[in-house]
């Protein structure tokens, strides 16, 4: 359902290819977090159909 765009290294700033399996940043050990298209998200989710 979501769509992961890329990881962000939330201590330097580096950014990493969507499919990287690392969890911390290879260059300075910051956490990785997930980049997400949210305008893909709130063309497709609406409160319906969050509720069913």
């Amino acid at each position: 359902m979501a769509r992961v765009e890329g990881l962000h290294c939330a201590a330097c700033g580096r950014d990493r290819a969507p499919k990287a399996t690392d969890y911390v940043c290879l260059s300075c050990g910051g956490n990785l977090e997930a980049v997400y298209d949210l305008a893909a998200a709130k063309r497709r989710l609406t409160r319906k159909s969050l509720a069913a």
